[in-house]
């Protein structure tokens, strides 16, 4: 018995030290997925056909079907339903509105000022969406994902304003 568990502390000992020393030299290099690529490597034809693909499911969902007018008494009687809310609020931040975001900064870094001006037309259609359902809503500090998870609102106004200025550009 004691010969058994004498052999198995010192499998497992010999197991943890190799495994400690394997992993220290091109771990990197060894540890890149060849089939996922890297951000700056995207194309922006592909990341802007996401974007509007799921940004139009989703303004497709809350105003034309499932959740307004569909079958559902609740919007009719005014009866507020919070996964709703949280849903729109989270797609159009976390998932659309980063999708847009990142679609611009790879324009920015290719340099490719049409897709650059096609990924600000989303960004103003999304808040615009956001300001006229929430009012006040973060904006300039939005979609700047983990270096900043607490965003500061902005008033309608200023988003609008700015809005604005990004269209004419």
């Amino acid at each position: 018995m004691k010969k058994t568990r004498i052999l198995g502390i010192t499998v497992a000992i010999t197991a943890f030290l190799f495994i400690l020393g394997a992993c220290t030299k091109d771990f990197e290099e060894i540890n890149t997925d060849p089939n996922n690529a890297a951000l700056e490597k995207a194309a922006p034809d592909m990341l802007l056909t996401n974007a509007i693909e799921s940004m139009t499911d989703r303004v497709q969902e809350i105003f034309l079907g499932e959740e307004m007018g569909n079958c559902y008494t609740d919007e009719d009687r005014y009866i507020y339903r919070t996964s709703v809310v949280n849903t729109t609020w989270s797609s159009f931040y976390a998932a659309n509105g980063m999708d847009v975001q990142v679609l611009y900064n790879v324009a920015v870094d290719k340099q490719n000022e049409s897709y650059q001006g096609v990924a600000l037309v989303l960004k103003c259609y999304i808040s615009s969406l956001l300001t006229d359902m929430f009012g006040p809503v973060p904006y300039t500090e939005a979609w700047k994902g983990t270096d900043n998870t607490l965003p500061s609102y902005d008033s309608q106004e200023t988003i609008y304003r700015d809005m604005i200025a990004k269209l004419e550009t």
